[in-house]
């Protein structure tokens, strides 16, 4: 993804929106968030964009569509904003732990991702972390729920913790390259890159 980017910000006039952002990822990126972090440069609900329509040549959904509440809705903004040719990047988990941010709402695999772009080209898909980096992460939140006795401000320390300790599960994917763009049933984020005709 990082590529498209890349060459997108090539062009001084393009315009790279990325909903959801929660943090400025990209240099070249408007960052777009229903909260106000740090970096964001639009706050707004992304059912409603502050885009024209066809203005935007790129845009990005990273680890944010699972805790939107009318994803119709969204997907239509985006569709709306995004010019014919552009490209669309979401990624999202699909065997991760409960993390609500305030919610915690759905999951996608790679192929329900292509689904929700019937009309898109698909350029790629796939796993972004594999099964190894679901290890990782629900090992974590296991015996962080375990020690945290239902309390959920001691959960998120512990699974802070946890990850740490448990570290060297995640790391296993970048070793095993062989996960990465493909589809497995323990993949822990999935993603799907289109182009609008």
């Amino acid at each position: 993804m990082e590529s498209y980017v890349k060459n997108i910000a090539n062009n001084p006039e393009a315009i790279i929106l990325d909903i959801g952002a929660g943090r400025k990822k990209y240099p070249e990126t408007i960052t777009l968030d229903l909260y106000h972090y740090p970096d964001i440069d639009l706050c707004a609900n992304a059912e409603k964009l502050p885009l024209k329509d066809n203005s935007a040549d790129m845009v990005l959904n990273t680890s944010a569509m699972e805790h939107m509440v009318n994803i119709d809705k969204i997907l239509t903004e985006m569709d709306r904003v995004l010019k014919s040719g552009g490209f669309i990047f979401v990624a999202t988990p699909f065997v991760f732990p409960y993390h609500p941010q305030p919610f915690d709402l759905t999951r996608w695999s790679a192929d329900g991702l292509k689904r929700l772009f019937p009309n898109y080209t698909c350029l790629e898909s796939g796993s972004v972390r594999g099964p190894h980096a679901t290890l990782h992460r629900v090992i974590s939140s296991y015996f962080a729920w375990l020690f945290s006795l239902g309390n959920y401000p001691i959960y998120l320390f512990l699974y802070m913790v946890f990850s740490w300790v448990f570290l060297p599960f995640g790391i296993l994917d970048a070793l095993h390259g062989q996960y990465r763009q493909k589809q497995s049933p323990l993949d822990c984020i999935v993603y799907f890159i289109g182009q609008k005709p």
